[in-house]
């Protein structure tokens, strides 16, 4: 009975290890109002990975962190 359970077991445990994460993203607020106000957003990476996100005005070229933009202390 035991080896069963066993076999049982790995067999569930293995058959999910394929499956893609369905959950779906929670949009970053700061990012999200960046775009929804007409701005641009851009990442900066390091090493490949997205670290800073900065939201540009295309017209004059300003930018902003986008979490100073969100709390209002940057205006662009």
């Amino acid at each position: 009975m035991r080896n069963k359970t066993g076999a049982a077991l790995l067999l569930v445990l293995t058959g999910c290890a394929g499956q893609p994460d369905k959950r779906p993203a929670v949009p970053n607020p700061a990012a999200r109002k960046c775009l929804d106000d007409g701005y641009r957003l851009v990442a900066v990476k390091k090493d490949g990975v997205p670290r800073w996100y900065f939201c540009i005005d295309p017209e004059s070229g300003k930018k902003c962190e986008v979490w100073a933009y969100f709390r209002r202390q940057c205006h662009l």
